[in-house]
C-alpha cells in the first residue's frame, strides 16, 4: 500500500526583532544587521560550512544550489546533491512542523 513518510522540520525557521520601546537609533542598527545578514551577497557564505563554523543552516532557496555545497565545504558532490535535496524537501505541504505553542516544551515531554 502506499505509506506516508512526511519530512520532519524540527525549528521551521529564524526570526528576528527589536522592540518597538528601543531607540530610533537602535532599531535602525537592528534593521540594518538583519538586512545585512539576510541579503544574497552576504547570506550564502554565512550557512555555508567553513573554517569558522561547520553549522549549516541554509534559509533561501537559492541557499540550495547543490554546485554551492560541493569542493570547499567539505561535502563531495553526492553528498552534496544529497543535503541539499533534503532541504528542499522539508518545504513541501507534507513536512511535519514542530508543535509550536506555549507548552509545547511540557507536552512533548508528556507524549
Amino acid at each position: 500500500g502506499i505509506v506516508n513518510r512526511p519530512s520532519y522540520s524540527a525549528v521551521g525557521g529564524w526570526v528576528g526583532g527589536i522592540s518597538n520601546t528601543s531607540s530610533t537609533g537602535r532599531q535602525r542598527a537592528a534593521a540594518d544587521f538583519f538586512s545585512y545578514l539576510s541579503n544574497n551577497a552576504q547570506s550564502l557564505p554565512d550557512v555555508l560550512p567553513n573554517q569558522i563554523s561547520s553549522f549549516a543552516d541554509p534559509y533561501r532557496y537559492s541557499h540550495v544550489a547543490s554546485s554551492e555545497w560541493s569542493g570547499a565545504t567539505g561535502f563531495d558532490e553526492i553528498n552534496a546533491a544529497q543535503y541539499t535535496d533534503a532541504v528542499r524537501e522539508i518545504n513541501s505541504v507534507n513536512s511535519v512542523m514542530e508543535l509550536r505553542v506555549p507548552p509545547g516544551t511540557e507536552l512533548r515531554k508528556i507524549l
